[in-house]
């Protein structure tokens, strides 16, 4: 068990956390702090439409979660992952896959290792995936972000 304090049977928030990680998470690498703002503001439509060119050059998606893997067999609509944000320098986002790849070991490693900020999980960042440039073809056309039940402008309140 990772938190000693959790009852058996009961996974902890920071397991929830890591097992909604492990089934649908992704890790976003990006070397724009505004970019990673408009994520965790859920302001699509911006950083999707207004500022799609930057998103080839500032931004990275690795996707994590196994069942990320079946979902785009057959994507569809509402199709999201559950996110970590990284900051990182622009040569980070020139290396190869296998040093990316590395460096996103390491650092999850640290952070999970920290406990900060993912502890559960709504620390994580929902992101929709078929927003991206390229995920979908629909996205070419801006009307595709004006969907507010895929592209939503919050978490739901309960």
């Amino acid at each position: 068990r990772i938190d000693a304090d959790t009852d058996l049977g009961r996974r902890s928030p920071v397991e929830n956390m890591l097992s909604l990680f492990d089934e649908g998470g992704a890790v976003i690498l990006c070397s724009d702090d505004s970019l990673l703002q408009l994520i965790r503001d859920f302001k699509w439509k911006e950083l999707f439409w207004q500022r799609r060119t930057e998103l080839s050059e500032k931004l990275k998606l690795v996707t994590f979660g196994h069942a990320l893997y079946e979902k785009g067999l057959s994507p569809y609509i509402g199709m999201t992952a559950n996110c970590i944000l990284l900051h990182v320098n622009e040569e980070i986002l020139q290396q190869a896959n296998q040093q990316q790849l590395e460096y996103i070991d390491t650092e999850l490693a640290q952070l999970f290792s920290a406990g900060e900020p993912y502890k559960k999980p709504k620390d994580l960042s929902p992101f929709p995936l078929l927003g991206l440039p390229g995920w979908d073809k629909d996205n070419e056309f801006e009307s595709f972000y004006d969907n507010v039940r895929y592209f939503r402008p919050g978490r739901m309140k309960k």
